[in-house]
């Protein structure tokens, strides 16, 4: 699936750029505009409120006016009034909608603006309206063109683009059946138009964004058909992009895909990731062009190469980890808890999560932790974080943790200082801290920020996990149920059937985040 940037365009770009570049502006429109960004400007909200509704009394057909709603959005999202912002989206997605059959070129602002409210949904937990916004679109668009003689091409890319970012919705909601009945009806239709003109870039394009969102969504659910989806995908990208070399959003498409999959591969089958990295390898230093736009992303693929070799390296180093015997923390000190020996963690299922204080993505996945703390710690697990002293203070004006480039933090001061750190961040399993000179971390190969090591019960290691976010939150907790679950049936535990129940119906999924520690048939879709 297309990564959705499109909300901080939205956010930060002038008004001017959500209207047609044809259309002209006349200067009592851009004084109409002019005195709503003034009140808005000065936080007058209410002031704002009332000219906008003036002004688009005055300018009902006024795109660039109706725009204004995202800034409206904006304004109320810092001071964290949610709903209000939401219903000013809501407001030019009707707009969009009203006004895309007479002006075909604000199809892909409705688009744009549906993905902003889609977030803007969320932080307001308005999911159902958010649904109820897509599935209306979509069903006025198909409308649209039933009633149509002749198809404006326009219209036909705004149901495809509308629908992949209602499955890009969907996903994000965990309503993967939804989502999948999404899916298998726009690959469909994909296929088909593809199949009528397999020459052209844009029905190219189309269903290779299918494809795309059909690989996403057999990694979120842990799907068996992942790896036979992910092969179609790139077989088909290969094939496509040797043929339109020239094409920057083809290119793009299979440069996206493969290095995606290297990254998704690295962690699961790290020879297959190798494979697949020399190719792309291969295949981005033979591409000759010059146009300025492919050159830059040629540059940009290539800058990413060492990256995901060393991602491949860390992931053939920790297969090896694979089913060894783990050992217990080397620590110094310990928060949240009595210090902890070997016998404290026999016959459970251990989690070490290796963290920093400077290493943004821990911050993300804190709550899974903490929650999997609260909710298996019964059930046989124990989570434990692993992390060193960096030279940090506490700022009390700030109050927040900072970096000390002057003196030397006290070993017995940088401990209170995690001790607060940890509170504020409502951490509460138990923290490790290791000695400088430990070689715990390179035991465990911690190249990368954070890192989970996952042990189970006999005291083998049976998963390694680098980076955060939900796909990887997703395969940790799939994989802790899964261990948990093989508890002797001789245990007493009387939540091992529902921890049973859970690993069979448990997901895994998508994406991640990390910080540096240290220095149907392919040939379907491929046809021509």
């Amino acid at each position: 699936m297309r990564p959705l940037l499109i909300l901080i365009g939205i956010l930060v770009f002038p008004v001017w750029g959500a209207a047609s570049e044809s259309a002209e502006v006349s200067p009592e429109e851009r004084a109409a505009i002019k005195e709503v960004q003034i009140h808005l400007q000065q936080n007058r909200l209410e002031d704002a409120e009332q000219e906008l509704e003036k002004q688009l009394a005055e300018f009902p057909k006024s795109s660039r006016i109706h725009a204004l709603h995202m800034n409206f959005a904006y304004a109320y999202r810092r001071r964290d009034e949610h709903s209000t912002a939401f219903d000013h989206m809501e407001k030019l997605v009707d707009y969009y909608l009203s006004s895309t059959s007479e002006e075909p070129e604000l199809y892909q602002q409705m688009a744009n603006a549906l993905d902003a409210l889609s977030r803007y949904g969320q932080v307001a937990d308005r999911q159902e309206r958010v649904s109820e916004n897509f599935e209306k679109i979509l069903a006025r668009l198909k409308q649209r063109g039933e009633e149509s003689e002749t198809l404006e091409p326009r219209l036909i890319g705004a149901v495809h683009d509308v629908r992949l970012r209602l499955i890009d919705f969907l996903i994000r909601q965990q309503e993967y059946e939804e989502a999948d009945r999404y899916l298998m009806e726009e690959l469909v239709e994909a296929k088909k138009e593809y199949e009528e003109k397999s020459d052209s870039p844009d029905f190219v394009l189309r269903l290779a964004n299918a494809l795309q969102s059909r690989v996403t969504l057999r990694e979120v659910t842990g799907s068996e058909e992942l790896e036979d989806a992910r092969q179609r995908q790139l077989a088909f990208l290969e094939l496509k992009a040797k043929k339109f070399s020239y094409n920057p959003e083809i290119l793009t498409a299979y440069l996206d895909a493969h290095l995606t999959a290297i990254n998704a591969l690295s962690r699961s089958h790290p020879d297959r990731a190798g494979e697949l990295l020399e190719k792309s390898r291969s295949f981005i230093n033979g591409i000759q062009s010059e146009e300025r736009v492919v050159e830059q992303k040629v540059m940009i693929a290539k800058r990413s190469l060492p990256f995901l070799h060393q991602l491949v390296i860390d992931g053939k180093r920790h297969a090896k980890l694979l089913e060894t015997s783990w050992t217990p923390p080397e620590a110094i000190s310990w928060l949240n808890t009595d210090p902890l020996k070997a016998d404290d963690f026999a016959g459970k299922v251990v989690l070490l999560d290796f963290w920093s204080v400077w290493c943004v993505p821990c911050l993300d996945a804190f709550p899974d932790l903490t929650r999997w703390h609260k909710e298996y710690a019964d059930d046989g697990l124990v989570v434990v974080g692993i992390t060193r002293f960096y030279n940090y203070s506490w700022d009390e004006k700030r109050d927040q943790i900072v970096k000390e480039v002057e003196r030397v933090v006290p070993e017995k001061e940088e401990l209170e200082v995690l001790g607060r750190y940890a509170r504020q961040q409502e951490i509460d399993y138990p923290l490790a801290i290791t000695a400088p000179e430990s070689e715990y971390q390179r035991n465990y190969h911690v190249v990368t920020l954070p890192q989970t090591v996952l042990v189970g019960r006999d005291g083998k290691i049976h998963l390694i996990r680098v980076g955060s976010g939900p796909t990887i939150a997703r395969e940790i907790e799939r994989k802790i149920e899964e261990l948990l679950a093989a508890e002797p049936e001789s245990s007493s535990n009387p939540k091992t059937e529902a921890t049973t129940e859970k690993a069979a119906n448990s997901e895994a999924a998508s994406k991640s985040s990390s910080s540096k520690e240290s220095p149907e048939k392919v040939s379907d879709e491929t046809k021509e």
